[in-house]
């Protein structure tokens, strides 16, 4: 019936349209308090109105029935506004306390599963990520997977409130997951990479709106990851960084940042099963990482980064130039003449020995997207990244720039 009793008020009308009954969740089981579901009622013009989370009893349908009736009464609804909202609709208002969303022996069994599972699968995933990227596969990746796995209906539904979704290279952790090759013969690095997505990050969790994606940020190719990393790629596709260590710590930071709202657990009670999970992975996450070891360039000074993330050069490499980025990016898209000078002068410093420049310019324009840089653009930043010892990253770039046009960045079948 607690399906039915959310049917009623998932989208109800009053006061000729002008008032709106809506519910903002699905009904969720709370230890203590049984069914529990978001609604809001409020005026279609100024949006305002009563907001609260409420419990679904067994007589929650026939209660809503009468209060449904009460308010279809010319007036009613729009005098319901200045009034609780459990009031309104005759439910108990849910109050929430801390040892409801405490992990149960059933959570227990099944996060030890998935963490066992996935710490097994880790060495064949690794190999794989291996030999396809030529990067390294830091271990948090498999505390990731086994923590996704785990979720039961209601850790799920808080991952998707986030907009947070398993994506990339994690679905190798997934059953049959290394049996997924790039369709038509496409290669597996393309999986996930967004059109001005750069070389550096490798996509490992989806986000929300705009083409949100995370992704490991990978420096140098013979060290782990940097970071984690995220890209706004149906926006304007800088990428960006919070420095979180690993991703389990990106998505922490994404639930804490939605906990820090005025209204606090009262509003955002359906998150809290997913942070009792992020604490049971925690110490597995601590520890994957204390057996890696620390990444070498998490903490190195960088460069302004521009359109990504500063590049980390060695002092022998050259000016990149980074502190120059806005007035270049303003010339793209104005003066060509000016842009070939730019791009002559990297070419001739990369071949002096010195790509710091051909790096920076090389990233600015893959970014930029314009059909006459392209080939400059990947000549730039293959050769900076040859020249830099990292040919993993220019192996990317190359396969990237030949595939940049694919209408669906979903590689692996």
């Amino acid at each position: 019936m607690t399906s039915e009793a959310a049917r009623l008020i998932s989208y109800r009308k009053f006061d000729g349209d002008r008032v709106t009954l809506s519910t903002l969740s699905e009904p969720a089981p709370v230890n203590g308090l049984g069914q529990v579901v978001r609604v809001s009622l409020y005026d279609q013009r100024t949006y305002s109105g009563p907001t609260a989370s409420l419990v679904l009893g067994d007589d929650a349908e026939q209660r809503l029935t009468a209060a449904l009736a009460r308010l279809e009464v010319p007036g009613a609804a729009r005098a319901a506004l200045a009034a609780p909202l459990s009031e309104t609709l005759g439910l108990d208002e849910a109050r929430f306390e801390e040892w409801m969303f405490a992990p149960t022996d059933a959570d227990e069994a099944r996060r030890l599963g998935a963490l066992d599972t996935m710490t097994d699968r880790f060495p064949a995933v690794e190999q794989r990520f291996s030999r396809v990227y030529g990067l390294r596969l830091p271990r948090h990746v498999a505390i990731l997977a086994a923590f996704l796995h785990s979720l039961d209906d209601r850790e799920r539904r808080a991952l998707q409130w986030l907009g947070l979704s398993s994506w990339g290279i994690t679905g190798y952790f997934d059953d049959g997951g290394l049996d997924r090759t790039g369709h038509d013969g496409l290669d597996e690095r393309l999986h996930c990479r967004f059109r001005r997505d750069p070389a550096e990050l490798v996509t490992v969790l989806g986000g929300g709106s705009d083409g949100l994606h995370y992704g490991l940020w990978y420096d140098d190719p013979a060290e782990l990851p940097s970071f984690v990393a995220y890209n706004y790629a149906r926006d304007s596709a800088e990428t960006w960084t919070s420095k979180a260590p690993t991703v389990l710590a990106q998505i922490r930071r994404v639930l804490d940042d939605a906990l820090s709202d005025d209204e606090g657990p009262d509003k955002y009670w359906m998150l809290f099963p997913l942070g009792a999970a992020l604490d049971w992975f925690a110490p597995a996450d601590e520890a994957a990482c204390a057996a890696d070891g620390p990444p070498r360039w998490a903490a190195a000074e960088r460069p302004p980064g521009g359109v990504a993330i500063g590049a980390v050069l060695p002092p022998d490499s050259g000016d990149p130039r980074a502190g120059e980025a806005g007035e270049r990016l303003d010339a793209y898209r104005t003066d060509e003449p000016r842009t070939r000078a730019w791009i002559a002068e990297a070419t001739a410093e990369l071949a002096a020995g010195q790509p710091a420049f051909a790096l920076t310019l090389g990233r600015e324009l893959h970014w930029l997207d314009a059909d006459q840089y392209r080939r400059a653009a990947v000549d730039l930043l293959t050769g900076a990244y040859r020249a830099l010892g990292r040919d993993a990253l220019a192996g990317i770039a190359e396969v990237h720039a030949a595939h940049r046009d694919l209408p669906s960045v979903d590689i692996l079948r």
